[in-house]
């Protein structure tokens, strides 16, 4: 919330995405929910589907590392995954990262420990440190990229691909602020459940990037509310601006908007010159020109692998034991079938030949 808007900022506890390309969204949601038929979520059905997307190799070396489970919320970073841009009042544009830096530091459950947990573990272990007053803090980073910068010409990557972390070497965070929990909701429902997260809601200033996966989230999140809460999931209180605001809207159901509102007058149209309202000062937008054919195609840099290896390298030796028995364990389901199997192990083979000697050591395919 700020004094003239508010905005939203998707993200994630890891950097990166499982694809690049927006359109695949609904199909990778259905292969990780369960089973329609079983009721169940399956590992063969996420295998199968991602066996057709190796940049989603990289993420794979998050979720089923250590920090797949992390010890508790406060306990674990945040990344906004996608790139923004910010125009400031020059109207020069930079491309821009957020980052999300636990202060309690960052600590995970291996697997024997997290199946000892109630489900509901880490929303307990934070609705209790906020209760007796231990505040879960984060440092709000950002890191920053100038789209004319000439290096970017030489990076391995594309910077607009959801499924490449920006590396800390090449674009170190820079702080901006913090981030402190310091009130627990009163209602869970009123305050948690009907909340209507959108990243199309931004500040003035701020602006999505060409990002594909960030361009497909602008719609399908503000699509998906008013599905899920109806058309005017904006006027409820936790939705709706802290700041004075005007809201021509009347229509459609489940208006709640009182009588004495604006809208409620006969002048509910903008803008009127009967009317004192007035628009907002102007502020800069974005101002790139461009010009070319308008194409569906693969980004010319996609090296699905480069950052799967190295963070796999990165490891100690025991964590990167972990990493193989999880991978492999799910792999020897009775229904992955060796085809599926082959082209992970390849997967693994071109991030690191160790990486994917050791998977093939924990898989036994079951019968």
């Amino acid at each position: 919330y700020q004094r003239r808007v508010h905005g939203d900022i998707v993200g994630l506890n890891f950097p990166v995405f499982f694809i690049r390309d927006g359109i695949r969204f609904p199909e990778m949601i259905r292969s990780l929910k369960p089973n329609p038929v079983t009721g169940v979520q399956e590992w063969w059905r996420i295998w199968d589907y991602f066996s057709n997307f190796p940049e989603s190799t990289h993420m794979f070396t998050w979720l089923m590392d250590d920090m797949g489970i992390p010890a508790s919320y406060r306990t674990m970073d945040g990344w906004g995954v996608h790139t923004y841009k910010w125009i400031n009042t020059q109207g020069k544009e930079t491309w821009v990262r957020y980052y999300y830096a636990s202060a309690q530091g960052i600590k995970n459950l291996l697997d024997d420990d997290a199946v000892k947990q109630h489900f509901s573990f880490a929303t307990t272990d934070l609705f209790e440190s906020i209760q007796k007053g231990d505040y879960p803090k984060w440092t709000v980073q950002i890191q920053t990229l100038d789209p004319s910068d000439p290096k970017i010409a030489n990076l391995t990557f594309d910077p607009l691909d959801t499924t490449k972390q920006w590396p800390f070497d090449l674009f170190p965070p820079q702080t901006i602020g913090e981030i402190v929990l310091n009130e627990n909701v009163i209602s869970q429902f009123l305050e948690n459940e009907i909340i209507a997260f959108s990243p199309a809601r931004m500040v003035p200033g701020i602006e999505p990037s060409d990002e594909k996966m960030l361009q497909t989230r602008l719609f399908a999140y503000a699509d998906t509310q008013r599905y899920r809460l109806g058309v005017n999931n904006q006027m409820l209180p936790i939705n709706k601006p802290r700041c004075p605001f005007r809201d021509n809207h009347i229509d459609g159901s489940m208006n709640f908007m009182t009588t004495d509102s604006p809208s409620a007058n006969e002048v509910n149209y903008f803008p009127s010159t009967l009317s004192n309202v007035h628009t907002v000062p102007p502020y800069p937008h974005e101002s790139q020109q461009y010009s070319g054919q308008k194409v569906r195609k693969m980004i010319a840099k996609t090296d699905d692998f480069e950052q799967a290896g190295a963070r796999f390298r990165s490891f100690a030796p025991d964590r990167q034991v972990r990493l193989a028995q999880r991978i492999g364990s799910t792999l020897s389901g009775p229904r992955v079938t060796d085809n599926i199997r082959n082209i992970w192990l390849g997967y693994w083979n071109q991030a690191d030949p160790n990486l994917a000697s050791l998977i093939k050591k924990y898989i036994t395919p079951s019968k």
